[in-house]
């Protein structure tokens, strides 16, 4: 098998691969473009360290089939994020994807030569938010010690740090996440382009770590001593953004001075490279594993590459063939919302003026109906989603049964009979008055008034072949003061109903 045809072959897997995931690398330009501007500059990173190590990328041709062992896990990981539309799950995974196929494909030591740049990539996905809620508690705990140090009355409730002045909310926004990530990004890439020795790149990242975070406690506790001084008449008490940066900006010229520090000794080449891994790798014992020359007969080699090609791809594939199944058979979204009253109840006119809607968009199917009985007058809203998508989703960021402000109390849920079947309660305002709902979800034949379990009752959906889910809303109106009646309303319409019963 000569070097050409090697080629030839090796292209054709990476673009099956890069057309595999194509979804995922239009999200990741999306994000970065939206919300994570040195996204551009993680990626251009990782880049840039695969060329500049291209000879030792190249340098190992043994296969390692037990890298196999990890590539099916992460495509299929892929896969449930995908049908849980879950997009930082999808970017999370296909670094990982990648890196393991190529250490089944090129070998472990090529594969440890393509660590860093995978690292660095992973630098580009939005999962770095997970750290704001302990780096807000950091921030909070750290400024309580500092104004004890500077001896200005405080006091600390929550969120919240009060003082003589006036009162501070630590934020989310105050957690430094950005400046974190950002911080993260100029350490690693000063580590991996100019230090050789892991001891020694591990020290400059977590300097630089430990440099923002510090740098955004004193940046809190500075505000507050300036709203302190000034009675809270600063400007930078409204708009401290540029503020923020600028202290940013020298904690990064602190943090270079203390990189170029570890630097000092190291021996590199003009390219930045890990000069003792270059020398090694050209010993004859290396030389002698160059990737085709490696290869026994080629056979072998194609085999793994075709294989971990497949294996790679396999949940791309198998997403993309069942959505396309279901998309040339979908029901009839109105059969489905059409549900027999208990007896007694009849449909009755919508009230424009007191109708009431749930904040849910996306839906395939929208359903209101209301029904009555003597007095009592029940409003019933059913949401279904037939194929759900990225931004058309039962359970996504803005779908609530109502906004903040109309929401008069919420959260509790409560059991709506013998079925044990729970649903979530929530009081809103009205144009007309106040109405008490009572919610839940039908997903996969199951009934739930959890989100989050309703969320996961996709992949069940997916495997099932039944992708269809809905929220299911009941509304009647109730008295400010007491609901009592109204509960007594709802309780009599579900009595028996099939809306409580499991999704088909």
């Amino acid at each position: 098998m000569n070097r050409s045809m090697d080629r030839r072959v090796a292209a054709l897997a990476v673009t099956l691969l890069t057309i595999a995931f194509a979804p995922t690398w239009r999200a990741f330009v999306s994000t970065w473009l939206s919300q994570m501007s040195h996204g551009f500059a993680a990626g251009a990173l990782a880049l840039w360290l695969l060329w500049r190590d291209r000879e030792a990328l190249r340098r190992d041709g043994s296969p390692w089939p037990f890298a196999l062992l990890a590539v099916v896990p992460l495509s299929f990981g892929w896969l449930a994020a995908a049908v849980l539309n879950v997009q930082v799950g999808q970017q999370a995974a296909l670094p990982l994807i990648l890196f393991a196929w190529w250490a089944a494909v090129a070998g472990l030591d090529a594969a440890r030569v393509a660590l860093p740049a995978t690292g660095v990539w992973l630098l580009a996905v939005p999962l770095w938010d997970v750290l704001t809620r302990p780096l807000q508690w950091l921030t909070i705990v750290a400024n309580n010690l500092l104004l004890r140090v500077a001896r200005i009355d405080a006091n600390i409730n929550g969120d919240l740090i009060s003082i003589p002045s006036g009162t501070f909310h630590v934020a989310e926004g105050c957690a430094g996440i950005d400046y974190f990530q950002i911080g993260l990004l100029a350490g690693s890439a000063y580590a991996l382009l100019f230090l050789q020795t892991w001891r020694r790149r591990i020290t400059v990242i977590l300097v630089a770590i430990g440099a923002v975070i510090v740098m955004n406690w004193l940046r809190v506790f500075s505000l507050i001593v300036i709203g302190h001084v000034t009675e809270m008449q600063s400007p930078l008490m409204l708009d401290h953004g540029t503020y923020g940066w600028i202290l940013f900006g020298v904690a990064q010229v602190v943090s270079l001075a203390i990189w170029r520090r570890v630097e000092d000794g190291e021996t590199r080449d003009p390219m930045g490279r890990d000069v003792a891994h270059a020398v090694s790798l050209d010993t004859p014992l290396a030389a002698g594993r160059e990737w085709v020359g490696a290869m026994r007969s080629g056979t072998r080699s194609h085999r793994v590459l075709a294989i971990a090609t497949g294996l790679a791809i396999s949940g791309p594939v198998v997403h993309l063939a069942a959505t396309s199944l279901r998309q040339s058979a979908q029901p009839n979204m109105t059969e489905l919302a059409t549900f027999t009253p208990p007896i007694g109840w009849q449909p009755g006119p919508t009230d424009a003026a007191a109708a009431f809607t749930p904040a849910y968009a996306g839906a395939d199917h929208h359903a209101r109906t209301v029904w009555t009985l003597g007095a009592q007058q029940v409003q019933v809203d059913r949401f279904m989603y037939s194929i759900q998508r990225q931004g058309k989703e039962l359970i996504m960021y803005g779908n609530e049964i109502a906004h903040d402000s109309l929401r008069v109390g919420a959260g509790e849920t409560r059991p709506l009979g013998p079925s044990g079947v729970r649903a979530t309660i929530t009081v809103v305002r009205t144009r007309s008055g106040t109405r008490l709902v009572w919610s839940w979800y039908r997903v996969a034949g199951d009934v739930t008034a959890s989100a989050r379990r309703a969320k996961l009752l996709e992949l069940k959906a997916f495997v099932r072949g039944t992708p269809t889910a809905e929220l299911v809303a009941v509304s009647t109106a109730c008295e400010l003061s007491s609901c009592r009646d109204a509960v007594s309303t709802l309780f009599g319409f579900l009595d028996g109903s099939p809306l409580l019963a499991p999704s088909p």
